[in-house]
């Protein structure tokens, strides 16, 4: 476990994570366009996908509070989709790759089933099981893309980032208020700004 840590301590300080995501995977363009157009963009909402080592499920409810979030933040319409992305692959044990994976299977469901909101956002929590026999969240991702699949903001969570190690999150709904949390960081300075 010690080596897996470490491996990951390394890959997160080679690809430059912040303290929420990756940044260097962001699109430049779509980003400063996010920032100047929040307040007068609308944004699709896509329920959540959770990854458990006993079956994926998608949750609604999540993507719910999350889309009255974004409406605080100030984005002028804000819809939630029944529709849940179709993420499919292997389940690595490398959070990155599961981070990536799942991106890129979200690029492509945009690409191929174009959308009428200026942004689309689904988020995505890692529920492990606990030798104990409980859980815990294991990570917490989420994209922010435009209408053309460029990302606008993503993030990437976990037990490196004080946001997510304080949060201690266990279930669905504890990954949901660290995500909010963050999101209202994120989209509230862009807003200000």
């Amino acid at each position: 476990m010690r080596t897996k840590r470490i491996l990951l301590c390394l890959v997160c300080s080679v690809v430059g994570f912040g303290v929420c995501g990756c940044d260097k995977v962001v699109d430049a363009g779509a980003n400063v366009q996010l920032k100047q157009e929040l307040s007068n963009a609308s944004v699709m909402v896509y329920p959540t996908f959770v990854r458990k080592f006993s079956g994926s499920i998608y949750d609604s409810n999540s993507a719910r509070d999350i889309a009255a979030t974004l409406k605080d933040i100030g984005f002028e319409s804000v819809r939630v989709s029944n529709y849940e992305i179709p993420i499919t692959g292997e389940t690595y044990m490398i959070q990155w790759k599961l981070f990536n994976q799942s991106k890129d299977l979200f690029v492509s469901y945009l690409k191929a089933n174009p959308v009428d909101t200026d942004y689309v956002v689904l988020a995505e929590y890692l529920i492990t099981p606990l030798r104990s026999g409980g859980q815990a969240a294991g990570g917490i991702h989420c994209f922010v893309l435009d209408k053309k699949g460029r990302v606008g903001l993503e993030i990437l969570l976990n037990s490196h980032h004080k946001i997510f190690a304080e949060a201690k999150a266990k279930t669905t709904e504890d990954c949901t208020k660290v995500l909010i949390r963050t999101l209202k960081e994120q989209l509230e300075k862009r807003v200000k700004q």
